[in-house]
């Protein structure tokens, strides 16, 4: 009998997109690691936002910043373009999902590399 894979938000977010995708990773067959697309969500992640605290893992998701604004919780989600917008406000909305679950009440935040206009609030 095969174990079933735990959802992640990078399966939510691929899912929307590629649904093929999502099969091949979660039958752990990995995309290309050296593939242009990759190399460039690496980089934003460990120079852009270095000051804050990066991708901490509650359970099997692993959200990219978590702060506190005047009390509130706020989940951040950092991608490089709003090409995928919808697909990273699903990813978002799963990674709220995952701690009303746990009874922690919280606010996401998406971010946009590059753009004037770089956050779309989720309550």
């Amino acid at each position: 009998m095969e174990e079933e894979a735990a959802i992640t938000g990078t399966y939510v977010w691929y899912y929307l997109i590629c649904q093929r995708e999502t099969w091949l990773m979660i039958h752990q067959i990995a995309p290309d690691e050296e593939e242009e697309n990759i190399e460039i969500g690496r980089f934003i992640h460990e120079y852009r936002y270095g000051k804050a605290k990066k991708e901490i893992e509650v359970g099997t998701i692993k959200v990219d910043q978590i702060a506190n604004h005047n009390g509130q919780l706020v989940v951040k989600e950092i991608k490089k373009t709003s090409k995928f917008k919808r697909s990273a406000t699903y990813q978002l909305l799963y990674y709220l999902y995952t701690f009303k679950k746990m009874g922690i009440s919280a606010k996401g935040e998406l971010r946009f590399r590059g753009k004037k206009k770089r956050r779309c609030c989720i309550d």
